[in-house]
């Protein structure tokens, strides 16, 4: 597997320029690419289901850079974030909360990661099942 983000610093956040995902196994072979001309502000996605364009937001991630986005808000001290990601049709809104905190311990340590949720439906595995919690450190 093969996964690179290129991506830019817009004032404090990360902003995509390009994604690139490729799979290649015996079994099966996939590849995704994404690019951002910022100059005509469109997103252009290649993929195994074909071509798409459309409209570029300003301040857009995708999947790859979503936690470096999510971990500078939580950084920064934000207790909500509601970020712009481009996914294979069109630019989502994906609203992300702090639901609490707790300690975890691994054997280099402990540490106290806050539990973020997503409530919008895109937060999905691609066989469907929702994602309840991501962890930050």
């Amino acid at each position: 597997m093969d996964e690179t983000s290129r991506f830019r610093w817009k004032g404090e956040l990360p902003e995509a320029i390009s994604y690139d995902y490729a799979l290649q196994t015996g079994v099966k072979n996939r590849q995704r690419h994404l690019r951002v001309d910022w100059n005509t502000r469109q997103v252009h996605v290649e993929g195994d289901k074909g071509s798409e364009t459309y409209p570029a937001t300003p301040g857009i991630v995708e999947r790859n850079t979503l936690p470096l986005a999510l971990g500078v808000a939580l950084q920064g001290g934000q207790q909500q974030v509601a970020l712009a990601v481009a996914v294979r049709q069109r630019v989502e809104t994906q609203q992300f909360r702090i639901v609490g905190k707790e300690t975890i311990q691994v054997p280099a340590g402990s540490f106290r990661p806050n539990g973020s949720t997503a409530p919008t439906p895109i937060a999905a595995s691609a066989r469907g099942t929702p994602r309840s919690a991501i962890r930050c450190r």
